[in-house]
């Protein structure tokens, strides 16, 4: 099962950047790489810091006093890990049952993505997309109840 998630984290991560700035801005996450490499340390940082959509910033600024474990710091190389992040590239291999769960206002991972993997995947395979929802709000109340519905009748479908 995926949900909520990208075929390809590069794709989402640099897709409103010019060529020039994602060149500098991969050429700099590969320096903080190799240097991490070479000496074992790396730039930590607010996780704050790194939200770059009005929904996660929402989220983040809406729970941070309540969850304080929100408020940690993360390595900055986490955006390296994402852009490499391409589930589309094992989808050929994937020969399981493959429930696709999308949210229809999701701001973070673009309906597309969903798309993509889903076009992209082998039989058998579904695509649920939670009308309505943002990114966070398929955790919560009639949406979430509608997810676990559509995931625990694939379950008992395939399991």
């Amino acid at each position: 099962m995926a949900q909520l998630t990208f075929a390809d984290g590069e794709s989402v991560i640099t897709a409103e950047m010019t060529a020039e700035d994602k060149a500098k801005f991969v050429a700099t996450l590969e320096r903080m790489r190799d240097k991490k490499a070479k000496t074992g340390k790396e730039m930590m940082v607010p996780i704050a810091k790194v939200l770059s959509d009005p929904l996660s910033v929402e989220f983040f600024n809406q729970f941070k006093d309540d969850l304080p474990a929100l408020t940690i710091k993360i390595p900055f190389l986490t955006i390296w890990e994402t852009i490499n992040h391409k589930p589309v590239n094992a989808l050929a291999d994937l020969n399981k049952p493959l429930l696709i769960v999308a949210a229809g206002e999701d701001g973070i991972n673009p309906e597309s993505e969903s798309q993509k993997l889903f076009e992209l995947s082998n039989e058998p395979k579904q695509l649920h997309l939670e009308q309505g929802a943002t990114h966070y709000q398929v955790y919560s109340d009639e949406h979430f109840e509608s997810v676990v519905k559509q995931e625990l009748s694939w379950f008992d479908k395939y399991l």
